[in-house]
């Protein structure tokens, strides 16, 4: 079956499109679990840690608009001086800050092991005192007398000294979501490296089969991860996560079908 070029065109950069308006869904997200989990405000410090997915999120479509100009929008003849080194310093400035994003998944999943015991009988009776009731690590709600009565009848967990509970099915939740934020900036990472390292050996002309095997092991390895990662998500509830995981499976199918043609091209040339 013969792809229209344009319909084409139109849905990657569609695709694209969505990306950037996720950015803006995870910034709203980020905001308001911010509201509950630093009420004074978030430091210099601690600004990664609370706006992790957004700030990945903006670093890696950049990265991603590089990729694609680097494998179908800029020839190739004219990938060199001043134009490939340019590329080459803000590919480093994101990696730099996915690489620091991946330090704020971890940072956000050791929060999420920092619950203790809090000795009330009665959950509706911080009602009244700003607490508020765990979701997930990304999502919180203030504590109020309807949804206070879910925590009645269980062990009940405070946040360290942050004024916000959970039971131990939350928790638990929270454990696995974090876990899976983790291991999806771990598998992009090797995704993105491993793609990097194609690239590179393209226009050196150095792509030996050898690593052209090797480079589909870690893919297969990497992607694999990212769609279990997605399909938790989905089954978990969280529609923006898996919406947006989905979306950037997308976008990278996109980027290796611009790198094979790419391949093909320099075989045959």
């Amino acid at each position: 079956m013969r792809i229209n070029p344009v319909a084409f065109t139109a849905f990657k950069w569609s695709t694209y499109a969505l990306l950037c308006l996720n950015a803006l869904l995870f910034w709203q997200e980020d905001s308001a679990a911010a509201e509950h989990l630093y009420v004074g405000g978030v430091t210099l410090q601690q600004w990664i840690q609370a706006y992790a997915p957004t700030i990945d999120t903006c670093a890696w479509i950049v990265l991603l608009l590089i990729l694609e100009f680097e494998t179908s929008v800029i020839p190739h003849e004219k990938l060199k001086g001043w134009l490939k080194w340019s590329l080459t310093a803000v590919s480093a400035l994101c990696y730099a800050t996915i690489a620091y994003s991946f330090y704020g998944y971890v940072q956000v999943l050791a929060l999420s092991y920092r619950f203790e015991p809090f000795a009330i009988e009665n959950a509706c009776s911080l009602a009244a005192a700003g607490y508020s009731l765990l979701i997930d690590m990304g999502e919180f709600s203030p504590l109020t007398a309807a949804n206070c009565l879910a925590l009645d009848g269980g062990q009940i967990f405070q946040l360290g000294d942050r004024d916000i509970v959970a039971d131990a099915k939350a928790i638990a939740l929270a454990h696995q979501l974090a876990w899976t934020d983790v291991a999806n900036a771990a598998a992009w990472l090797g995704v993105v490296g491993i793609l990097e390292a194609d690239v590179w050996m393209q226009l050196r002309g150095t792509l030996s089969a050898g690593f052209v095997k090797a480079s589909l092991l870690v893919k297969v390895v990497s992607y694999g991860t990212l769609v279990a990662c997605a399909v938790l998500w989905q089954l978990r509830g969280g529609f923006v996560d898996a919406w947006d995981a989905y979306l950037w499976l997308i976008a990278f199918v996109f980027i290796e079908m611009n790198f094979f043609n790419w391949r093909e091209t320099e075989t045959t040339a």
